[in-house]
């Protein structure tokens, strides 16, 4: 009985907290905040592709949301008892920690508020309240949670060793050159190919 009203509560929290994220955004109130809720909301339904291109476009546009985004994040997952919703907070970052570009503050706004004990996906206290099987998605967020804690601890890692994080970028930019000089090639062929034709 106990359990089953943990349940109930779980449910109407977060599905009152998507209705409320909807009807501001409907209103023209638009913040990350608001995107991380409607992201995550507790149904069966894959992560909207939209919701991520929203936020990359948002970071692209003002360098401070990421702080609000990492901010944002902590709270959203600190807080829900809910599998699905924990689950889709942590596919959104993995996603966000794929996509965004390497030269974002991105990643260094994550550590700044892991190592400020803000954020804590090593020591994840998450623990679901919304289904029968509670112990099995508990244990699998919580292994989630550590894997990509530890994606985020290797990038602390590069990004701490002058010599590794150069070599990087010096790669990146060769990459970079080698792309252009191929588009130009493509490019040259096609206009001596026009100019073949129309002799």
């Amino acid at each position: 009985m106990q359990r089953r009203f943990r349940q109930v509560c779980t449910a109407l929290r977060e599905h009152s907290s998507v209705r409320y994220a909807k009807i501001a955004t409907v209103g023209g109130f638009c913040s990350v905040e608001l995107i991380i809720v409607k992201a995550t909301a507790p149904d069966d339904l894959p992560l909207p592709e939209k919701y991520i291109q929203e936020l990359l476009k948002i970071f692209s546009i003002s360098p401070s949301s990421l702080r609000e985004f990492s901010l944002s994040f902590t709270r959203r997952f600190g807080k829900t008892r809910c599998w699905r919703v924990a689950l889709k907070c942590l596919i959104l970052l993995h996603r966000l920690l794929r996509a965004v570009p390497e030269d974002s503050q991105f990643r260094s706004e994550l550590l700044w508020t892991r190592s400020n004990g803000l954020m804590s996906l090593s020591q994840c206290h998450f623990r679901d309240d919304s289904s029968s099987a509670s112990e099995d998605y508990t244990a699998f967020i919580r292994s989630y949670a550590r894997l990509l804690d530890e994606a985020l601890h290797c990038f602390g890692w590069i990004a701490s060793q002058p010599t590794i994080s150069k070599n990087i970028t010096v790669k990146n930019m060769q990459k970079k050159k080698k792309k252009k000089k191929k588009k130009k090639k493509k490019t040259k062929k096609k206009g001596n190919l026009g100019a073949y034709q129309t002799k």
